[in-house]
């Protein structure tokens, strides 16, 4: 019940058991709820608006279980790997979207972080059921149980595709014109803010 605008919790124990009824002892105990409702509906915001966050990001959460090699990951992780009605359940299922390219390295980059104790940071491709390929930035740490073994492994994947291709591009286009410039027959060169020269063909 309520009192006010607290929420209150009513305890009741029959202390005295006697006939006729009306006559046994009852205790009665109050606890005050307040603090615990609204703690929890300001962990239910936060946990909304964090996903509200990773959705809007394309981030996803997983854990590795090393010991068993399940995975579990959320609904994010899912869609980042285009899996619409399915979902990753173990390791072994989470290597066959891993690229073929990459997946040496991946491995690799996995051991080495849980051999050594260092952070996961590594990227990688992955490739979706419908064909596409997108590019995932993986951070995790890794947890040990009480003899020093590694027991579970848990992060974030990020999907930086666009970010990614850009950078290709970028770099794509800066190899043309310095390819270009060099044979110019001219001199071609560029300077900064400073007025120093930061580029200059080779032709010259």
């Amino acid at each position: 019940p309520g009192i006010g605008n607290r929420t209150m919790i009513i305890n009741a124990h029959k202390l005295i058991h006697a006939e006729p009824e009306e006559q046994s002892l009852i205790l009665l105990s109050f606890e005050d709820i307040t603090r615990y409702e609204a703690a929890e509906k300001s962990l239910l915001e936060t946990q909304e608006q964090l996903k509200l966050a990773l959705s809007g990001a394309f981030v996803g959460t997983w854990a590795w279980n090393i010991k068993t090699n399940e995975v579990t990951a959320s609904s994010e992780e899912q869609k980042l790997y285009g899996l619409a009605n399915s979902s990753l359940k173990t390791y072994a299922e989470w290597e066959t979207y891993v690229h073929p390219l990459d997946l040496e390295t991946t491995r690799k980059a996995l051991k080495d972080s849980i051999d050594n104790r260092t952070p996961l940071d590594i990227e990688f491709r992955i490739l979706r059921p419908d064909g596409s390929t997108h590019w995932i930035l993986a951070k995790a740490n890794t947890y040990y149980d009480e003899a020093g073994k590694p027991e579970k492994m848990v992060g974030v994947n990020i999907d930086f595709t666009d970010r990614k291709n850009a950078m290709e591009a970028l770099a794509e286009s800066e190899k043309r014109f310095h390819t270009v410039s060099d044979n110019a027959p001219v001199m071609i060169w560029m300077a900064g803010a400073d007025k120093k020269t930061n580029f200059l063909n080779k032709t010259w």
